[in-house]
């Protein structure tokens, strides 16, 4: 299967759930096992659920008892906890890729508050802090999420873009430095992933390290002809001329 960044897909508002997922938001509501007896935790605005990971605080002894009633109505409606915490991370997927942020940050929280081990929360409320222009958040949420999955290359390249996007507004060339060495691991895992060059031809542009942006995006395009960015390919350009000649001023 084609890897796609998150990042990217949410930003393009074309995310798709797996066929698994939509089929169990489809489930009819007949029987005492159907997930639309499922009752959400009814948590007001005031109570965190509209913050990241409820607003990292503890949670109060009514809000806990709420979240224990939840949890246990999961754990009769799917295998166990951590079935339930894919199937609500996926909703939230789905609701993020629909525009709707607030809705999709409360199914991450309750992905989070059922499998804090679930990779999904931390990377789609990163995706979030950085719609949002949280930059800072955005890195701390995906790194979380990387050191549960530190093999997980989609990941990776949403992480190295943030980087380079920080690079762009305040110039710290950690932010560089870090994004490359994401990108370098990304493609030694997927060597074939398209996107990880595309980003690392970005990071290298950014660097004015335009005969290595070159390289990468001809990598990039190698692989996937129809994924180049025709903005970039427009700057690129502009600072130098195709080495290989296949790309052209209009």
């Amino acid at each position: 299967m084609k890897r796609i960044s998150f990042l990217s897909m949410i930003l393009l508002m074309n995310l798709q759930v797996s066929a698994q997922f939509k089929n169990m938001l489809r489930r009819e509501s007949n029987g005492p096992n159907s997930i639309s007896t499922l009752t959400e935790p009814q948590i007001s605005i005031q109570n965190t659920h509209l913050l990241p990971f409820f607003g990292e605080i503890n949670r109060t002894p009514e809000q806990a008892t709420e979240d224990e009633a939840f949890v246990a109505t999961c754990k009769k409606n799917f295998k166990n906890k951590q079935e339930a915490s894919e199937f609500f991370a996926a909703r939230a997927w789905e609701y993020l890729g629909e525009g709707h942020a607030d809705t999709a940050m409360y199914r991450f929280n309750l992905a989070w508050l059922l499998d804090k081990g679930n990779v999904e929360p931390y990377w789609g409320l990163g995706v979030i802090a950085y719609q949002h222009d949280n930059h800072k958040d955005a890195i701390r949420f995906m790194e979380k999420g990387r050191q549960i999955n530190p093999s997980n290359v989609t990941l990776m390249v949403d992480l190295a873009t943030i980087r380079i996007k920080c690079f762009m507004k305040d110039a710290n060339s950690e932010h560089l430095k870090k994004a490359n060495e994401l990108l370098e691991k990304a493609v030694k895992i997927a060597p074939d992933f398209a996107e990880a060059y595309q980003k690392w031809s970005l990071a290298a542009f950014q660097e004015g390290k335009f005969d290595k942006a070159w390289a990468y995006f001809h990598k990039s395009f190698t692989l996937e002809p129809d994924s180049i960015d025709q903005n970039f390919l427009f700057e690129l350009i502009g600072k130098q001329a195709d080495p290989k000649g296949i790309f052209k001023k209009q």
